[in-house]
């Protein structure tokens, strides 16, 4: 059987609040793609974090 995958990506602060309102309002700018890049840079740099 499958087991869910959790990527445990972890925001505080101004970063989390920028990912919020980027979710809430997902308008397809260059710094809305730059966020979703530096989101999945800062998951795979850091291994503790998952």
């Amino acid at each position: 059987m499958a087991t869910k995958i959790e990527s445990g990506l972890s925001l505080e602060g101004d970063d989390a609040r920028a990912f919020h309102r980027y979710m809430e309002h997902p308008d397809d700018t260059e710094a809305g793609r730059e966020l979703i890049r530096e989101a999945l840079r800062l998951t795979k740099s850091d291994p503790d974090s998952r």
